[in-house]
């Protein structure tokens, strides 16, 4: 496979699968190391981690379709804003022997300096869904059902396993996410003359949403609340770091019950 060149600076492989010395080596990353996805059911779509996080989203979903079109016909490509789902995207194909064969090509190749993870998503896309003809209203309720066991599961397991400190595990010391997850988000840095109807079209959008409520004299700040904890844990995941104006991004957790 020839290497795949960054966008505008056509002397700099991205990638390579063949040997270093092939290449110059100021610009030749290793070779692949053939590392081997977890085992899930194959679809359409494919789960890609340990991504550079330093990439530029839009230079990046650039990338990432010129690569994966290489070997069939992509879909879409996701990328998150959020800084806890950054290093990640989402690549969806036309067909599942494409997405076989992208596994095959590409899980395991240095791309920008890092070795990236190649394996099928847990769930298939909205997209496929609505392409097969299912009804994508009960597939998005059965995925939030879905991720609100695995989180009540979650806890239960720290619950029952604390650490040698008695203490909860937490993958994330971060302390926005030691709040239990529930039902109602408190979303802050909202910009100074943000109304009420503002946050509502912000989170709306969103299965399950409920309310919005405002602060008295504190514009900046407002809670929202679902109809259930997988819900709201959707549009976090989502709107977290969410830009509300050019370098004005919201802070959103779980409100503290």
């Amino acid at each position: 496979m020839p290497p795949l060149l960054i966008p505008g600076v056509e002397t700099v492989p991205i990638y390579t699968s063949v040997a270093p010395s092939a290449f110059n080596e100021t610009y030749v990353l290793p070779a692949p190391t053939n590392q081997k996805p977890r085992n899930e059911t194959p679809n359409e779509t494919l789960y890609l981690n340990n991504i550079n996080e330093k990439i530029q989203l839009p230079v990046l979903k650039r990338v990432l379709t010129q690569m994966f079109q290489t070997v069939g016909k992509v879909l879409d490509v996701k990328l998150s804003k959020s800084l806890r789902k950054k290093g990640q995207a989402f690549i969806v194909f036309e067909k599942v022997e494409d997405a076989e064969k992208a596994i095959e090509v590409f899980n395991g190749i240095a791309l920008y300096n890092k070795e990236l993870v190649v394996q099928y998503a847990r769930q298939k896309s909205d997209i496929i869904v609505e392409k097969e003809g299912g009804d994508i209203v009960e597939y998005k309720r059965r995925r939030i059902s879905e991720k609100e066991e695995r989180i009540r599961k979650e806890l239960e397991e720290s619950r029952n396993n604390p650490d040698q400190n008695g203490s909860l595990k937490i993958s994330r010391p971060k302390a926005a996410d030691l709040l239990i997850p529930n039902e109602v988000l408190f979303v802050q840095n909202l910009i100074p003359d943000c109304t009420q109807q503002m946050v509502e079209e912000l989170f709306n959008t969103y299965p399950g949403f409920k309310e919005v409520r405002m602060v008295p004299g504190r514009p900046n700040i407002a809670f929202v609340e679902y109809n259930t904890m997988g819900e709201s844990s959707i549009a976090r995941e989502a709107l977290d770091r969410h830009n509300m104006a050019p370098n004005h991004p919201i802070q959103v957790t779980f409100a503290k019950r």
